[in-house]
């Protein structure tokens, strides 16, 4: 597979990026409504990070192509149980994308209405909205956004710290904020951070793409909450997770809110590539009438979603 060479301005941006200006620039802009336009138009020009996904992730090329075609009726089934040719084209393309990392496979995406586009979602104002992975606020600020500011509640779980002060500092209103990762147990777990990049943390025991090419990290140990346990979400009615991988266990340790209020569920799939079928499966197996969508949300490997109404 030929590479795609990276430029002098790739690697200009990629340091400016990684300081601790470019990141808070980088989320002001993902937020914003003009992400898609700047996006794509450094996509388009090679300057994004998955432009060059190709030469970051080639060594994972072999076992990726292994995996899908040896779970090909898994694949084909999914398929089949998809509610628009939309998400079909769309899961079709991110599978063959995951095993060439060449940008010409990748599907249509928008960075915009990632958990929230307005063909699936439909919001109402007695929403009580679950974030899992809240990280600063990013996705409660769409959620503010998408719902004119119109909901009944947010709990939002961050398991790092300093995430966790951000949270707060924000005030954000009937919002309660728990530091603790989501999983289906109680207990504690060892909680990886690389240094270079506030979106890349993760439990130690899930698969992820996070901290796949740093080697910088820290880690310490934190607490693990079941999303059932927790009385203010009880009346669940939105269920979002972007956890590094930990979203199957942590659906299962949901499952009854599930069965009970049938919540809408913005599931992250593409830690893994049997993320990328189980969580589905498990969907379709609690046998709740879901309508099952797919969407792209970013340029490259990242933020493929699951969506069930």
């Amino acid at each position: 597979m030929k590479n795609t060479t990276k430029n002098p301005l790739f690697t200009l941006k990629e340091k400016m990026i990684n300081s601790k200006i470019g990141l808070k620039t980088k989320d002001y802009i993902l937020t914003g409504p003009l992400c898609d336009v700047f996006y794509k138009t450094m996509h388009f020009f090679n300057l994004s990070d998955a432009s060059h996904a190709n030469k970051t992730f080639s060594h994972l090329l072999e076992d990726n192509n292994k995996y899908f075609i040896k779970n090909a009726d898994r694949v084909q089934n999914i398929i089949d149980n998809l509610q628009d040719e939309k998400s079909k084209l769309i899961y079709k393309q991110m599978i063959k994308y995951r095993c060439t990392f060449l940008k010409k496979d990748h599907p249509e995406f928008s960075i915009y209405d990632q958990y929230f586009p307005r063909d699936i979602i439909k919001l109402s104002d007695k929403e009580v909205f679950i974030d899992c992975g809240a990280y600063t606020g990013d996705s409660i600020n769409k959620f503010l956004k998408f719902s004119k500011d119109k909901y009944k509640k947010i709990v939002a779980f961050e398991p790092d710290l300093d995430n966790v002060k951000k949270l707060r500092g924000n005030k954000f209103k009937n919002c309660e904020v728990i530091q603790a990762a989501v999983w289906d147990k109680e207990g504690e777990a060892e909680f990886y951070h690389y240094s270079t990049d506030a979106l890349s943390a993760k439990l130690s025991n899930t698969q992820s793409l996070a901290g796949e090419t740093r080697k910088e990290f820290s880690k310490y140990k934190v607490n693990l909450k079941v999303i059932d346990n927790i009385s203010v979400c009880k009346d669940a009615s939105f269920i979002k997770m972007d956890i590094e991988g930990a979203e199957l266990p942590a659906l299962k340790g949901a499952v009854n809110i599930i069965k009970t209020n049938k919540p809408k569920l913005a599931i992250c799939i593409y830690h893994s590539n049997e993320d990328m079928l189980q969580i589905i499966e498990w969907v379709l197996s609690l046998n709740l009438g879901y309508k099952i969508y797919v969407r792209s949300h970013f340029g490259g490997y990242e933020d493929t979603v699951m969506y069930a109404i």
